[in-house]
C-alpha cells in the first residue's frame, strides 16, 4: 500500500458508532463516500504527476522523458537533438603582426602575419535545439508542448519543433 492509500469500506464503517452499525447504514455511508473516493483518486493522480515533475530538469534526457510521459506515453517518439554551431572563420592578413599564436589551438598553426575573426554571417543562430514531435501530437497540442518546454528549459535556449 502506498503513502496515501485508504481502505474506504473499513474507514466508513469505523465512522459509525458500534450500536448503529448494520448493513443499511454502512451501505448508505458507502454511497455518500463515493464522492470522497473520486476526489481522493484525483488527488492520487495529481501526486503521481508531481512526483514525475519533481525529478524533471532542463537536461535533455530528463526533458525528453517528461515530454514522452505527458504527450506520448505508449510509443515514446518525442526526442531532442542539439544543433551544432556551424562557424566559419575569416582569416585576414595583418601588417607587421607578431607571430605569437599561443592562444590558438596547437594543431591549427597559421602562417605568420595572419589573424582570424569569427564570420558573423555564417553562424547558425536560429535555434539551440530541435524537438522532434509526431505530426499528430504537434497538431493537437503544440501550445501545451511549448508551455512544458518553457517551464523546464534553460533560460536563453531557443528551440524549434520539427514534425516527424
Amino acid at each position: 500500500m502506498g503513502k496515501y492509500d485508504v481502505n474506504y469500506t473499513l474507514f466508513n464503517s469505523r465512522l459509525i458508532p458500534p450500536f448503529m452499525r448494520n448493513q443499511t447504514v454502512i451501505g448508505f455511508i458507502n454511497i455518500i463516500g463515493v464522492g470522497v473516493q473520486s476526489v481522493h483518486q484525483l488527488f492520487l493522480d495529481f501526486v503521481a504527476d508531481k512526483e514525475v515533475e519533481k525529478y524533471t530538469t532542463g537536461q535533455t534526457y530528463l526533458l525528453e522523458r517528461y515530454l514522452n510521459y505527458v504527450f506520448d506515453r505508449s510509443q515514446k517518439r518525442i526526442y531532442i537533438k542539439h544543433v551544432e554551431e556551424v562557424a566559419e572563420y575569416d582569416f585576414l592578413v595583418s601588417e607587421n603582426q607578431r607571430a605569437d599564436y599561443d592562444y590558438l589551438y596547437s594543431e591549427n598553426h597559421l602562417p605568420e602575419g595572419y589573424i582570424y575573426l569569427l564570420g558573423e554571417g555564417n553562424r547558425n543562430l536560429d535555434v539551440d535545439f530541435l524537438v522532434y514531435v509526431p505530426a499528430t501530437i504537434l497538431a493537437l497540442s503544440e501550445a501545451q508542448l511549448r508551455a512544458n518546454l518553457l517551464k523546464y528549459k534553460l533560460a536563453g535556449k531557443r528551440y524549434k519543433f520539427v514534425s516527424i
